[in-house]
């Protein structure tokens, strides 16, 4: 039965929706359709490689896509390791990872309806979980970053910079592109990005207990509200 009219005992047809809702359904229905399903022809033509025909449009940054569901996998493996009040956490970050790289594989391989939804919303959901998660224990009065370290942080350093020069160079404008080569940068800021994800995940949910007593004022540490108090 239509959503517009319903049939009274007299069999009549009274209004369930009225014309405005009903336009305003069909309008968001649309909007919807344009956000999820519908995109450009050619995908992917920005990140240098060459379309080509077929399952693979652009082969190596389909494959090198595969190094977010890699990186997420791993992560998934240390869910046992961490502590249990911070695994709903670090395997909802985990998925993300692996519905990017699913993602990401979709929009420079096959590129069916849908493909670019696929590869933004999870990239999107990852950003913004490492963004909000730091602010949460601050606001809660929690350590910010318990797996904070020197060697992290360098690493995270040197990763982002890895990834910002080769997104920028791996573009079709920039100088460096060769659409025809099988080393592509666009796979290295595929590769790189994915590190930094499992860096960032060790930081915010790193292994072990996250108990140990913290430096003197050091925010990055554990918690000093969860340090159990001695018996001694």
């Amino acid at each position: 039965m239509s959503l517009r009219g319903r049939l009274t005992s007299n069999g009549s047809a009274r209004p369930v929706l009225s014309e405005a809702s009903a336009v305003a359904l069909a309008k968001a229905a649309d909007v919807m359709r344009s956000v999820l399903i519908e995109q450009p022809d050619t995908l992917g033509d920005g990140d240098c490689e060459a379309l080509h025909p077929g399952f693979f449009s652009q082969p190596v940054n389909a494959v090198t896509s595969m190094s977010y569901a890699v990186a997420g996998a791993w992560v998934i493996r240390r869910l046992a390791s961490v502590e249990p009040r911070h695994r709903i956490g670090l395997g909802g970050f985990a998925g993300l990872m692996i519905l990017n790289g699913l993602g990401s594989v979709a929009y420079h391989g096959p590129q069916f309806p849908g493909a670019q939804a696929l590869h933004d919303l999870p990239a999107f959901g990852v950003a913004v979980m490492a963004g909000t998660v730091p602010v949460v224990r601050v606001l809660r009065g929690r350590a910010i970053a318990p797996g904070w370290t020197t060697r992290r942080a360098a690493a995270l350093g040197g990763l982002t910079v890895i990834a910002g020069a080769s997104y920028l160079e791996g573009r079709t404008a920039s100088r460096a592109c060769d659409p025809q080569s099988w080393v592509q940068l666009h796979g290295l800021w595929h590769m790189s990005t994915a590190a930094v994800m499992l860096v960032t995940a060790s930081v915010l949910w790193p292994d072990g207990d996250l108990s140990a007593e913290p430096a003197q004022g050091d925010p990055l540490e554990a918690d000093p509200s969860e340090v159990e108090p001695s018996h001694g």
